[in-house]
């Protein structure tokens, strides 16, 4: 059986739908469309290179400097000296992106209790294990060398 098209429809819209309602919870946080720089900085401690951003959220390079720029500029980051690579720079968190994080886990779960009411946790867990599956060989799809990026 064929699923290719079904697929592409209903994560399609599964994504836009999503992040349609999940923007209109946050829409009073003023960087409500890059939430999830905030969130992967923080889960990188607080600090990683622009690099490893671009890696981790399959964001070209040109578009993550315009994000960190105006995340720097509205003060959740701010941009130090990478010592290990004095080319580049490290991306830090600010007080304000650590104190911002509790809004978008609040939002998350605000979301999910609306979305997963009449979903079991077998479900859900087999979803997220199917989703992630499908994330791994789409990665190893677009890497020649056949390793899966994390």
């Amino acid at each position: 059986m064929k699923y290719g098209e079904n697929i592409s429809l209903q994560i399609m819209l599964a994504n836009k739908t999503y992040h349609q309602q999940l923007f209109k919870i946050l829409e009073d946080v003023d960087i409500h469309h890059h939430f999830h720089v905030i969130l992967l900085l923080t889960r990188q401690g607080g600090r990683t290179t622009q690099k490893v951003l671009c890696d981790q959220l399959q964001i070209e390079k040109s578009n993550m400097v315009a994000i960190v720029d105006l995340l720097e500029k509205k003060g959740y980051i701010t941009r130090e000296i990478n010592y290990r690579d004095r080319r580049g720079k490290m991306v830090v968190c600010t007080q304000k992106a650590w104190d911002i994080v509790s809004t978008f886990e609040d939002a998350f779960h605000e979301l999910e209790d609306n979305v997963v009411h009449d979903i079991s946790w077998q479900e859900m867990h087999n979803f997220l294990y199917v989703l992630r599956r499908i994330n791994h060989n789409l990665a190893l799809l677009g890497n020649p060398k056949g390793v899966a990026i994390k």
